[in-house]
């Protein structure tokens, strides 16, 4: 008997979720049982877009909603894709997870980490799946980085500079901004700027490649406060200056500072005493390795196949499922790493084992982001990250809190 499939639904359909949705359709294309039952959005025409275009490459209709309470309660789907404003995650998420539906949550996990602690806790108590969408770990560089670090070719990790500065085409004069402010420069709503936006991308791959980051010491800011024409200004941070303090005394420094305009520098290296990975843009996506005496040089496919070689099948059939990503050397087929982390959520909820970024993941990498934060509301003054993780450390979160009546 053919195994039923897992009843998916969508909760928020603007936005990041546009990709959630291609990268199921790719997964079906290849295989993967699910249905689209449902699409929920505060917007109307969002949720019917989502459902519109599922029904299309299903051959089977998916409901529309603007109450996702509403869908939940009469639709009663075994999973959701939740895509909505950081401000909603806790309560959507947890609210899904008491009436038995497994989570898979855009990162961050919440819009702070008070919000977070309350989603872990009711995923422990209900049982049910609460994994966290983060695709920048699952690509073949960073997997790569990760093998190269953890007894590979680049030795006992030394030191760490990551660059993102510049590149805007913003202009830096102009006296305002066409339109009303996104919801993502209100830090009532998103909980932070880059550091939580593009930030968590960054913190989860530093964890997962050289383990926990002991302290923080940071300094944030915002370069671009164009007011918009509902007569906004940018709430968040959008310019950051990191020292990064790893229990394993690697040492890390991050500047970023993307609304800058000019040329942009996008560049990451990490140097150990077996030599170094570079890679050029933000994330290491083409990392290439150079041996300490220059003679060892491996160019981006070089590294991704001796890190294939190094984990042997098991491990490349775990990273990349070979139905979803048969040549991880040469993916072709848009985001890989959406395919892989949506692959990775429906096998979970289909044998109940736990997901590779769970919510526990989740929240370590937004504790690093939150102690960039808290340090430098404290004025650039370093912070223990298990302090602001457990609550010690939280003036900057605080007026959220308070704000989403989570105090």
């Amino acid at each position: 008997m053919a195994e039923a499939p897992v009843r998916l639904a969508f909760i928020g359909c603007g936005g990041m979720s546009g990709a959630h949705l291609g990268s199921w359709r790719a997964l079906q294309t290849k295989g993967a049982r699910f249905q689209v039952v449902a699409a929920a959005d505060a917007v109307e025409a969002l949720a019917a877009g989502h459902a519109k275009t599922a029904g299309a490459w299903q051959g089977q209709p998916a409901a529309v909603y603007t109450d996702w309470r509403r869908m939940i309660a009469e639709v009663r789907p075994d999973a959701v894709d939740v895509c909505t404003p950081h401000d909603l995650h806790h309560e959507v998420a947890c609210a899904c997870m008491e009436a038995g539906v497994d989570v898979l949550v855009e990162k961050p996990l919440a819009v702070t980490l008070r919000a977070g602690r309350r989603m872990l806790a009711v995923a422990a108590r209900t049982g049910r799946i609460l994994a966290v969408a983060e695709q920048v770990r699952r690509w073949p560089g960073p997997r790569a980085l990760a093998w190269a670090a953890q007894g590979g070719p680049l030795g006992t990790p030394r030191l760490a500079t990551i660059v993102h500065v510049g590149g805007s085409r913003q202009d830096p004069t102009a006296p305002g901004h066409a339109g009303p402010m996104p919801w993502r420069l209100d830090r009532l709503r998103s909980g932070g700027g880059v550091i939580i936006d593009v930030g968590v991308h960054m913190t989860d791959m530093l964890l997962y490649c050289f383990g926990p980051i002991r302290r923080v010491t940071a300094q944030c800011a915002l370069l671009s406060g164009i007011p918009y024409a509902d007569g906004r200004v940018p709430s968040v941070e959008d310019a950051a200056n990191i020292v990064l303090e790893f229990e394993s005394g690697l040492k890390a420094t991050w500047t970023q500072a993307s609304s800058l305009a000019g040329e942009p520098v996008h560049r990451n290296a990490y140097y150990g005493t077996g030599g170094s990975v570079v890679a050029d843009g933000f994330y290491p996506t083409g990392p290439r390795f150079t041996r300490w005496d220059r003679h060892g040089e491996m160019a981006t496919a070089e590294l991704v196949t001796a890190y294939l070689a190094g984990v042997g099948p098991q491990e490349q059939q775990r990273a990349f499922p070979s139905w979803v990503c048969p040549d991880p050397v040469k993916p072709v087929s848009g985001d890989v790493g959406i395919e892989i982390e949506l692959a990775d959520f429906l096998d979970c909820v289909r044998t109940r084992r736990a997901p590779e970024v769970a919510g526990q993941e989740g929240f370590a990498a937004q504790a690093v982001a939150a102690a960039i934060l808290e340090s430098s509301e404290a004025g650039g003054q370093p912070l223990l990250v298990e302090d602001v993780a457990a609550g010690r450390v939280s003036a900057y979160q605080d007026g959220i809190d308070a704000h989403l009546g989570l105090l």
